[in-house]
């Protein structure tokens, strides 16, 4: 067995959600703007393609009985970096790293093996026009 740790584009969910919640917030609208950009009646198709799309892949694993969890992360702005340095414990607000690519969400799943692993990668919406890190979980034992 491997446990298989994949993560979709945080750019990307983030981008379906507000073009729903802003859709939802202005019912009847034919188009709302959104960052200075005007969307109209197909964004909020492409978006809600996408949650479905998700939503299916979720389920097929969950169906397969290979999924142990999935879920999105909030923006890397919601984050807290962590670091001990001589004992004294210090906190920084947002992420501990300025990077372009950012993770979304994650969804860990228990399969056979690697290749089926990637198998159930490929079937992610991300990896059709962006990419999915697909990374085997490290087995560790707590001490007793």
């Amino acid at each position: 067995m491997i446990n298989a740790a994949f993560t979709p584009s945080r750019a990307e969910i983030d981008w379906a959600h507000r073009i729903v919640d802003a859709f939802a917030h202005n019912p009847g609208m034919g188009a709302i703007q959104l960052d200075g950009r005007m969307l109209d009646a197909p964004h909020l198709k492409q978006a809600q393609a996408l949650l479905a799309q998700w939503s299916t892949a979720r389920q097929a694993m969950a169906d397969a009985g290979v999924l142990i969890d999935c879920a999105p992360l909030q923006p890397p702005g919601a984050s807290t970096t962590v670091r001990v340095r001589a004992g004294e414990t210090l906190l920084t607000d947002g992420p501990a790293a300025e990077i372009k690519e950012q993770f979304g969400g994650f969804t860990l799943i228990e399969c056979d093996g690697l290749d089926d692993a990637l198998k159930w990668a490929a079937r992610l919406p991300t990896a059709l026009d962006g990419s999915v890190e697909v990374r085997p979980v490290v087995s560790v034992e707590a001490p007793r």
